[in-house]
């Protein structure tokens, strides 16, 4: 039975609430699915409840990111124990830097004369971790960019003005949270700002698996992670990085929808085992 990885709700940039999410899942004819919001844990309990009356395998996920002045990299963690008293302080304090950099993105763009204010960015958060794309949306609804990536092209590119360099984590930094928390370390869309140079210092570091299928990889790239996961012995996961109505990735990427690219129940097996070993 297939299993789609890589799912965001609206707990971080996703447009759908972790209940909708489950409900197309079980539609589709999903037997499991991976919420991974950005920083972010708030829609999992939403998501569990809604799993159980769907009857639909559910793991717990995040996406946390390292970025530097070279790379912008995303390391997923399945069966986060989302409990954790230290993770939860990890985010709260990274959801407040989140905060902070919105609001500087705000400030530079009201003095260029765009009429903006930070709490109409935040209504698009639904109170949730806060980040480029709810100011893109933002933009689009005030009518400065007529979609999101015209938004992304003319205000908040790295190369624009308005841009604020995130609070940068280490990789070493985003895998000890992880493995602190019993989840298991997998760099996402590794192709994604040729990421793959990454993997071999990772692995050393105690990362566990790679994101073999992503709507961003072609089949050679495909093919050249297999080829990298069984040499290292990783995980292959996948999924559709499904955030709604765009690409966060890469805005000429056709759009997929839950379901739309998967992986085999193994998979899930493979990291239950690995979280079990974790939880040891």
């Amino acid at each position: 039975m297939p299993a789609d990885l890589h799912i965001h709700s609206n707990a971080s940039d996703g447009i759908l609430s972790p209940s909708e999410i489950v409900k197309i899942a079980k539609k589709t004819g999903l037997s499991a699915i991976s919420i991974t919001d950005h920083d972010s844990i708030n829609g999992l309990e939403e998501a569990i409840t809604e799993s159980k009356k769907n009857d639909l395998n559910f793991i717990p996920g995040i996406e946390l990111s390292s970025e530097s002045e070279e790379y912008d990299l995303h390391i997923l963690g399945y069966f986060i124990d989302y409990h954790s008293k230290q993770l939860k302080e990890f985010l709260k304090d990274l959801q407040n830097k989140r905060e902070l950099r919105a609001k500087k993105i705000v400030n530079r763009l009201k003095k260029a004369g765009i009429k903006i204010e930070y709490e109409q960015v935040a209504k698009q958060s639904h109170g949730e971790s806060i980040g480029r794309p709810h100011l893109a949306r933002t933009l689009v609804e005030l009518g400065y960019a007529s979609s999101f990536q015209e938004a992304f092209r003319l205000f908040l590119g790295r190369e624009k003005s308005y841009y604020v360099k995130k609070y940068v984590i280490s990789p070493e930094k985003v895998i000890e949270v992880l493995i602190n928390a019993k989840a298991v370390p997998v760099l996402a869309h590794p192709f994604s700002g040729n990421n793959i140079r990454f993997i071999q210092p990772l692995v050393k570091i105690g990362l566990m698996g790679i994101e073999v299928y992503h709507p961003s990889h072609s089949n050679f790239m495909i093919n050249e992670l297999i080829r990298i996961a069984d040499g290292y012995g990783l995980i292959k996961t996948g999924g559709t990085d499904f955030h709604g109505n765009y690409s966060i990735i890469n805005p000429k990427i056709k759009i997929k929808n839950i379901g739309d690219i998967t992986v085999n129940d193994d998979v899930v097996e493979q990291l239950s085992e690995k979280a079990k070993e974790l939880r040891k």
